[in-house]
């Protein structure tokens, strides 16, 4: 789980979990932001923060939630996309 503690707000926080081992894949399935902090960018930097980590760790990634679909339409990272399952 991806996190951000605000003072004064609920956790915001990205869930996943594990699929498989070999090759380690992830589903990330749920992106939650508290009403108090929404539209102030903060699921944008749970995405990036769980995109980067991704990368940084080749893991395969399966995207169940909503929100991180459409931010990797809107704001395309090829590097994210390679570890996508492939669509037919």
């Amino acid at each position: 789980m991806f996190t951000l503690d605000t003072p004064g707000h609920d956790t915001a926080f990205l869930e996943y979990e594990q699929l498989s081992d070999n090759p380690l894949t992830v589903d990330m399935f749920e992106t939650f932001v508290p009403p108090s902090l929404r539209g102030q960018g903060v699921a944008k930097l749970l995405a990036d923060a769980a995109f980067t980590w991704a990368v940084d760790n080749n893991v395969r990634v399966r995207l169940s939630c909503w929100y991180l679909e459409g931010y990797l339409e809107r704001h395309p990272r090829p590097e994210v996309q390679n570890l996508l399952p492939n669509k037919s």
